[in-house]
């Protein structure tokens, strides 16, 4: 009984990417309330970043598995990255 509850609860590893490729894509995509500003663009390690902070935060005040497991994700290619 116990192996099959586990079972339900871990979270595919494609879920995972594809929920910290939209954090990072979103924060990247550096919108203002400007009307007169042109949109810009993040660079990729402000975006992986800010990802970070957004999904600890998601995770501390929803405590579902998904964010946690997207943070770690995140974590580990920010360090890969830009060799932390």
């Amino acid at each position: 009984m116990i192996h099959q509850n586990s079972k339900e609860e871990e979270i595919h590893e494609k879920l995972v990417k594809e929920v910290a490729e939209d954090l990072i894509q979103e924060h990247r995509r550096g919108r203002t309330n400007c009307e007169d500003c042109i949109g810009h663009r993040y660079d990729m390690h402000v975006g992986i970043y800010a990802a970070i902070v957004t999904s600890r935060k998601l995770a501390q005040e929803t405590g579902k598995k998904i964010y946690y497991s997207v943070a770690s994700y995140l974590e580990k290619i920010y360090r890969e990255e830009y060799n932390l």
